[in-house]
This record gives C-alpha cells, sequence and structure tokens, in this order.
C-alpha cells in the first residue's frame, strides 16, 4: 500500500468511502465532517478492498511520475540560460554585420533588440510595444505586463558610446511611463537599470549591469546569467528584485560606510594591535581615528 495511504473510511450517513491519508491519522476514533453529505461521522480505519486497493496503488504510480517530471528551479533556470546561448548564436552573425557595415543606423539596432527578446528571453510580440508615446517622442522598446510597461528600451545606433544623457532619457521615459526597469544599448552593449522613483525629484538608478556581445569571449557564460535577468520569469519571480536589493546594499558608499563605522572600526583596531604585538613584543597607541583614515586611504574611490 502507498505508504501515504493508511486505509479507507466510512461515511456512517451517506455511505461514501474515502481514502485516509497519514496526516490525518490522529483523527482516529474522533468526529469529523464528511466531505460529501457534510454530516458527522466517527472515523475508523478499514482495510480497502480489491478495487480500492489497485486505485490507490494507480494514484501512487502516477504521483511519482509527476514528481519525476516536475523540474527544479535549477532546471528551469537552467533551460532560460541555455536558450539564451542558442538565441544569440544565431543573431552573432546579424551583429556583426551591422556593426562592420560602412553605414549603420538605429533602426538597425532596434529590430536586432527585438529579436533577441524574442528568441533569447523568450517575449512574446504581444507584450514587446515599439510604439510608446512618450514625452515628445516614442520609446524605442516597451515590455508590458497585464497592460502595463515594466521596462524601457532605449536604442542607439551601434558606434554610440551611449553618453550619460542616453541614460538621463531612458530614465526620463521609464519615470514617464511608471516603468521600474531601464535599458541602454546600442546592440552590442546591454546596461540595465533600476529606476527608483522620488517625490519631488528626479528618480535615481542603480546599475545592474554592463555586459558586451562582441568582446573576445563573446556570450559568456556571465553574460548568459546577467542577460537572464531580463527575462520574465526573472523579473516576476523576484529575482531581479532580490539582485538589485544586493548590489544597492553592497554599494560603494555603503561598504565604505560599514568599513569605517565605529563597531568595525573597534574591531579593526582590537585586531591590528594584537596582532603587532604578538609579532613584535609591542604595543602600539593605536587610536580608532587612526584605523578609519588608513581605511579610506585604501578603500575610498576617489568620487566618493
Amino acid at each position: 500500500m502507498n505508504s501515504d495511504v493508511i486505509g479507507i473510511t466510512t461515511c456512517e450517513v451517506c455511505n461514501s468511502r474515502f481514502q485516509l491519508r497519514q496526516k490525518h491519522a490522529h483523527f482516529q476514533g474522533k468526529k469529523v465532517r464528511c466531505p460529501k453529505c457534510h454530516q458527522d461521522f466517527t472515523l475508523i480505519v478499514q482495510r480497502p478492498s480489491a478495487a480500492e486497493q489497485a486505485a490507490i496503488e494507480n494514484s501512487t504510480e502516477n504521483e511519482k511520475q509527476q514528481r519525476r517530471q516536475r523540474r527544479t528551479k535549477a532546471e528551469i533556470r537552467q533551460e532560460h540560460l541555455d536558450r539564451i546561448k542558442d538565441g544569440f548564436r544565431t543573431l552573432h552573425t546579424r551583429l556583426v554585420r551591422i556593426r562592420d557595415a560602412e553605414k549603420s543606423s538605429e533602426e538597425e539596432v532596434r529590430r536586432w533588440c527585438v529579436d533577441v527578446l524574442r528568441d533569447c528571453l523568450g517575449f512574446d510580440d504581444s507584450v514587446i510595444d515599439t510604439e510608446a508615446r512618450v514625452l515628445n517622442g516614442r520609446a524605442d522598446i516597451c515590455l508590458k505586463r497585464n497592460d502595463k510597461i515594466f521596462l524601457v528600451i532605449e536604442c542607439k545606433n551601434i558606434r554610440s558610446k551611449l553618453p550619460h544623457r542616453t541614460l538621463e532619457q531612458a530614465i526620463g521615459y521609464a519615470a514617464h511611463l511608471s516603468a521600474d526597469w531601464a535599458v541602454t544599448t546600442n546592440g552590442q552593449q546591454w546596461r540595465l537599470y533600476r529606476v527608483i522613483p522620488r517625490k519631488g525629484k528626479d528618480p535615481s538608478t542603480v546599475q545592474m549591469f554592463d555586459i558586451a556581445f562582441l568582446d573576445e569571449d563573446g556570450m559568456s557564460n556571465r553574460d548568459a546569467e546577467l542577460l537572464y535577468m531580463l527575462t520574465a520569469r526573472a523579473m516576476f519571480s523576484g529575482e531581479c528584485e532580490r539582485l538589485f536589493h544586493r548590489i544597492a546594499c553592497t554599494s560603494d558608499r555603503r561598504l565604505i560606510d560599514a568599513l569605517t563605522s565605529d563597531r568595525v572600526t573597534r574591531a579593526i583596531r582590537l585586531e591590528l594591535k594584537d596582532a603587532y604585538a604578538a609579532e613584535s613584543d609591542e604595543t602600539v597607541a593605536l587610536e580608532e581615528h587612526h584605523v578609519q583614515e588608513r581605511v579610506c586611504e585604501l578603500f575610498l574611490p576617489a568620487e566618493l
């Protein structure tokens, strides 16, 4: 017998018979409500008939098959990564032609990016909008879910260096459309940003990734892992949002603030003093501000 089914029970009122599973074993001898006639009856475990036993065994086999067919999260994720890599193999040659052409246009890049969304990232035409009007212009590509735009893609000529004004344009469009995400791309280079609204101010942004497809390693495993964040699965399962919070939490500014906090500075000061005393038998008059100064000299980026 299926280890999960411990027997059969019969409703005393309507004579309906039900399989009794292990998780309900503690109801034996107690009053329960019949799911069919909705009357109370005393639950008593009985042996199944031959036909009932066969049905239980058949049900067990079906459950085993369903478990075997059920894919793990890792398997589903790998399928998406394989699709990204396979799709890009086909699109790579076309991107090289766009790059090497004597003349290239922004429209060629936009059409190529639409095909990336279809063939690599698995988006249907029904969610790809190339006609969204914004401010005094039109967004190159928008992605929708339930008729709400969640991502704006600003495309430029493949020879563009994607200057800061391109980002400002994409962020402005995203804010106007209440989209949480924005991409700037010249085809070969893709940058994803999280757009964070601020009341009474321009939105702030956190860069999620900056990947290039025509460098020496082409579509590397790392590139595929990052591009996966643009799939609907990553966007709507929370994976992309979790990556955003991890990146924001470990920003340069936050790391410096953590390294120079009183708690961390005290710990570093004690470790330095004890280690040096053990090595040289000399106790150094080391103050916390000395530690903070050295940490800043070593790790503080110039722009901070």
